[in-house]
């Protein structure tokens, strides 16, 4: 993650802990999305981001389910940072 996006989430969602914000993501992204067999959303993500994998997920006729928020959401992952989205990917396709 480069530093200028650090900064900004920490402000956004560290109350400004810097030292708390990862240094490294994963991007799940539209192909992901539209291959899924389900998509996992944090409700307390940023609303953008909720829009664009809501509509990617409804024009594939993927099922959405809703987490709290983005830390359940990473704990489900078995992650140890928060998440925004989620896919359960097709393996087979």
């Amino acid at each position: 993650i480069s530093r200028e996006t650090r900064t900004i989430n920490a402000y956004g969602y560290q109350r400004g802990d810097l030292e708390g914000m990862p240094e490294w993501c994963i991007t799940v992204g539209m192909k992901q999305i539209l291959s899924a067999k389900r998509v996992y959303i944090a409700l307390d993500a940023q609303e953008r981001i909720l829009s664009e994998a809501r509509a990617a997920a409804e024009k594939a006729g993927v099922p959405v389910e809703e987490i709290s928020d983005m830390a359940a959401l990473g704990r489900r992952c078995r992650i140890q940072v928060p998440c925004a989205v989620a896919v359960l990917a097709d393996t087979e396709g």
